[in-house]
């Protein structure tokens, strides 16, 4: 399935069931005033055309240079789980009054381990969660309260960029 990605302030943003919302050709910025989920398989973000096959089960639908793109809840919190990924090679995802999780089996990683990437990750007045993976050249945790990176959690910086 395509959908156009919106340009403005919606109430939530739920991407799931394998499904895949992919920024391709300019960077984007996704705002909803409640809260982000990705779960269930599902891909968000930017993902480079070597990768795609595989990990959207065929779906076309990659770029070869991945922009930078932003996430930002308002009022809610941010939720990746039940196997998702959230991918790019310029991330920043913000919850402005709620939590960011990312949970066990879920993940936000480089989209192209050839270039430097940045992933920055924003609780404004919540807290950080890690439960799964993050893997980024540069990863930038932010928190008003605490940042927690589970048992099973895993933060890298390895082996990525030039």
């Amino acid at each position: 399935a395509v959908a156009e990605i919106p340009t403005e302030i919606v109430a939530e943003i739920l991407v799931t069931s394998a499904a895949g919302l992919l920024m391709t050709t300019r960077s984007m910025t996704l705002s909803a005033q409640n809260h982000i989920t990705i779960e269930d398989g599902a891909v968000l973000g930017c993902l480079g055309c070597a990768g795609s096959f595989e990990a959207l089960n065929g779906m076309p639908g990659c770029s070869d240079t991945c922009l930078s793109w932003r996430a930002i809840s308002r009022n809610g919190s941010i939720t990746i789980k039940g196997s998702a990924k959230a991918l790019g090679v310029d991330v920043r995802l913000e919850a402005s009054m709620g939590q960011v999780l990312v949970a066990d089996d879920s993940a936000v990683l480089a989209s192209d381990w050839h270039v430097l990437s940045k992933l920055v990750i924003v609780a404004t007045t919540g807290f950080l969660q890690i439960d799964g993976q993050l893997h980024f050249s540069n990863v930038y945790l932010d928190a008003a309260t605490d940042v927690f990176v589970g048992e099973r959690g895993w933060v890298g910086t390895d082996a990525l960029g030039p």
